[in-house]
């Protein structure tokens, strides 16, 4: 299958690494949309981040990290788990990560995961955070957050919901526009 042959968008699982990582990932796609005669401009490209905003940095990464570290504890645990050869299967496809995924959820301190992966702060933070996406994969057309995340409450989600809406989006659309 060729993606640009097949006249299909992309979507990075940003959530597995710092921007960059996927950078030449978008730069191949838009290499391979412009070598088939097709305009990158009439594609998309969608990522996104974890994400939990708060008025300041420190009240959202004090919740967040408690959040973020039972998800990744969740994460390891089934990325870990392999069927007892007793019941004589295979393991699950969808638990067949590959060893590149698998380096990212285990060689990296959790905060240096949130500083670079997430979308974790407060509203100017998490605008910055978007825009450093968009700028570092040189184009993205579509954004999209997780906002419910390692037992999140209501509450919460919907706070953040309701800043990214009212505060970090139309920051982000002035920022880059």
């Amino acid at each position: 299958m060729n993606v640009a042959k097949d006249a299909l968008n992309l979507s990075i699982l940003s959530v597995f690494g710092h921007p960059k990582v996927f950078r030449e990932i978008v730069q191949a796609y838009c290499a391979s949309l412009r070598e088939v005669g097709s305009n990158p401009a009439n594609y998309s490209v969608a990522a996104g981040r974890h994400t939990l905003i708060h008025a300041t940095d420190e009240e959202a990464q004090m919740a967040f990290a408690v959040y973020y570290e039972r998800y990744l504890h969740h994460l390891r645990k089934e990325l870990a788990y392999e069927p007892p050869e007793s019941l004589g299967i295979e393991r699950p496809p969808k638990f067949q990560i590959s060893p590149f995924a698998m380096r990212l959820y285990a060689d990296i301190p959790l905060q240096q995961r949130i500083d670079e992966q997430t979308a974790c702060g407060s509203p100017e933070t998490v605008a910055g955070k978007i825009v450093e996406l968009h700028d570092t994969l040189g184009k993205l057309d579509a954004y999209w957050s997780v906002f419910d995340l390692g037992g999140c409450p209501t509450a919460e989600i919907i706070q953040s919901m309701e800043l990214y809406a009212g505060k970090v989006r139309p920051r982000v659309e002035r920022l880059i526009s």
